[in-house]
């Protein structure tokens, strides 16, 4: 209703801008009014055609959703007793729905130290998962006496469980060895022995495992085939809440820290992250840890995290910025394009907006399987393989030009 308020409101502007040209509003149109279902809908459309006579390319537009609302308001008075009863049956009610899901903030996180481990290299592809470990560093705004964090299907360690004061202090709240799982609110509420100081910092530190599988969510498995043979990545989707699903965390949008990550991988494997690798060791199983420069301060859902065996293509922008495409090896000649658009339209809006990018490198990749088109995560960019990939001679020109659009949307986050 926002966006449809924010159109009516602005409707005079949006016409005189866009109207009386090629823009065609049905797509805005329609998106707004797609799921309108109530009376009082169907009577602020009434209102706005009779206010607006001559609406150019959305008078149509209009009226389909018009008929388009008199559809599921008919739909809904035939059909919400059934719906309702079905709810019921299988448990979802009002009452059964949890509306305070919102983190307490007395402490907020100022630095994630991560090292994440997928382990997709033997077994059975659902019973694969990944180890890791974080280390939160924050500071105390308020007093409280527990330390709240989000986790959906990861199992803590509770030998591993630590808190303590962050800077230099021997005194203050210590863990008491308790943490209760809230899972209607995706919480783990650890509790302290006394109240946090405001303005002190403090740390938390947890090992944790969770189930790597292909839902697309977290930290998930994709896989693709090679003759034969099926290969395994690990790759990431955090938006809009799924970065609980790959670590224990402050996972609300508003919520920000910087995040330092380390990735564990098998020495034909390659990993990627928001930010360059700066060094890497062997631990003693023969297993490479990638450790990677500290991020800017950002939301959980915009961490990327993946481990796979691809190949990249890479070219710098001319304010020496590198520019990385990824894909499948067998792939890597189509994501050439991809580069070559990257490139331009990240010089075009340092140009344009005359403001350097804020990063050191971009990178982008093609991933077989994504629920999304593509993923604006800062400094590593995900993409579906059709969003992303193109082959000159055999893809369409419609796909050439849905690549670079993706592209350009991608990089004006």
């Amino acid at each position: 209703m926002l966006a449809w308020d924010f159109v009516r409101d602005r409707w005079d502007y949006l016409y005189n801008t866009y109207g009386k040209g090629v823009f065609s509003f049905t797509n805005l149109i329609s998106g707004l009014t797609q799921s309108f279902n109530k009376e009082t809908q169907l009577k602020q459309l009434h209102q706005f055609l009779e206010e607006h006579p001559d609406m150019g390319t959305g008078n149509r537009a209009f009226r389909m959703a018009i008929e388009t609302t008199e559809s599921n308001i008919r739909w809904m008075a035939d059909n919400q007793k059934t719906v309702s009863d079905w709810l019921k049956k299988v448990g979802v009610t009002s009452a059964s729905r949890v509306k305070d899901v919102r983190l307490p903030t007395h402490p907020v996180p100022d630095v994630y130290d991560i090292v994440l481990q997928p382990n997709m290299y033997d077994g059975e592809p659902d019973d694969l998962n990944f180890e890791g470990y974080v280390k939160i560093h924050m500071t105390a705004k308020e007093a409280g006496k527990n330390v709240t964090l989000h986790a959906n299907k990861l199992t803590i360690l509770e030998s591993s469980i630590r808190f303590g004061s962050d800077d230099g202090g021997n005194t203050g709240p210590s863990y008491t060895g308790v943490h209760v799982p809230d899972k209607a609110r995706q919480f783990e509420v650890f509790f302290l022995d006394s109240a946090l100081v405001p303005g002190r910092a403090y740390f938390i530190e947890l090992n944790f495992t969770g189930p790597l599988t292909g839902d697309l969510a977290g930290l998930y498995l994709s896989q693709y085939e090679r003759g034969n043979q099926t290969v395994y990545i690990a790759t990431s989707q955090m938006e809009a809440t799924d970065a609980r699903k790959a670590f224990p965390c402050f996972d609300e949008p508003a919520i920000k820290a910087a995040f330092n990550v380390k990735l564990v991988r098998k020495s034909h494997m390659k990993s990627i992250s928001n930010m360059p690798i700066i060094s890497n060791y062997t631990l003693n199983n023969g297993m490479v840890v990638d450790v990677f420069n500290n991020s800017a301060k950002m939301s959980t859902y915009l961490l990327a995290l993946i481990v796979c065996d691809f190949d990249y293509i890479e070219n710098k922008t001319k304010s020496g910025i590198t520019y990385r495409s990824w894909a499948r090896p067998e792939y890597i000649n189509q994501a050439k394009v991809a580069l070559e658009a990257g490139v331009k339209i990240i010089t075009y809006y340092e140009d344009y907006f005359g403001a350097q990018f804020p990063l050191p490198k971009q990178d982008m990749i093609a991933i077989p399987d994504f629920a999304a088109g593509a993923m604006e995560n800062w400094g590593l960019i995900t993409y579906r393989e059709t969003a992303m990939l193109y082959e000159p001679g055999v893809s369409s020109e419609a796909n050439l030009q849905r690549v670079n659009v993706v592209i350009a949307h991608e990089l004006a986050h």
